[in-house]
């Protein structure tokens, strides 16, 4: 997926597996790319591909990257509900 505008901010998204991951909004594109090189090293343990000689996210604060796990882990247990409704 990447990184897209919508309504004026920024949203890092990905697709890991068939299930989308859409990681909040951000107030610029380089922002959420580096929060999309974070989620890559976290979900698929790929390196970064937008700033790829830099850490991913050297200045977020621990609050940020507990909202972001946060994040995830509801999407995860969203889409396990519904493909065992499904069933």
């Amino acid at each position: 997926m990447g990184v897209f505008s919508v309504n004026g901010k920024w949203t890092p998204g990905l697709s890991v597996a068939g299930r989308q991951y859409y990681l909040g909004s951000r107030e610029t594109p380089e922002e959420a790319a580096r929060i999309y090189d974070w989620a890559l090293g976290v979900m698929v343990g790929q390196p970064p591909i937008n700033f790829p000689d830099e850490p991913p996210l050297p200045y977020l604060e621990p609050e940020l990257l507990k909202d972001l796990l946060e994040r995830i882990r509801r999407t995860n247990v969203r889409f396990d509900e519904r493909e065992r409704q499904q069933r």
